[in-house]
């Protein structure tokens, strides 16, 4: 297996990793685009890591072909740890997230630990139990919404 190489050209890095199935990416918070090889196949996927409101993000990379994966900070009543993440949101704010989303053209995965506010947007869930919290059982809930839960119909 050989070491990532990174190579910065103004605004754009290439990330090339020669290893099996998706690579792992660690960046220092800052903007740029990603190039991967994913498989043997020389197929490459592009990821673009912007640091600049999640809301404009999404709205401007929004296709029908886009999957937008969002994981936002947990709930504060369905979590533990009440000041965990360095960005929190408050209940609106989840309320506004989920407005949202329910307007984008493109697929949806929701994050986080079942609730209310999740629950109104009336999508399909993947659940699974894992440890959090101070390593106590918990149910992780993936909310996909129609685009996403139709692809995975026809895929399995």
């Amino acid at each position: 297996m050989t070491e990532p190489v990174c190579t910065p050209k103004k605004d754009l890095y290439e990330l090339t990793i020669n290893i099996p199935g998706l690579p792992k990416i660690i960046t220092n918070g800052s903007q740029g685009s990603f190039w991967f090889k994913v498989n043997e196949q020389r197929k490459w996927l592009k990821l673009v890591i912007e640091n600049r409101d999640a809301f404009e993000v999404m709205a401007a990379q929004d296709s029908s072909e886009t999957l937008h994966f969002v994981d936002p900070p947990y709930l504060h009543e369905t979590r533990g740890a009440k000041h965990a993440y360095i960005f929190e949101m408050t209940n609106d704010e989840h309320e506004r997230l989920c407005d949202f989303l329910a307007t984008l053209k493109g697929m949806v995965i929701l994050c986080g630990y079942e609730n209310k506010i999740y629950e109104r947007l009336g999508w399909e869930q993947a659940k699974r139990t894992a440890h959090a919290d101070g390593a106590r059982d918990r149910v992780e809930i993936l909310w996909l919404n129609p685009k996403v839960a139709s692809l995975q119909a026809r895929l399995s």
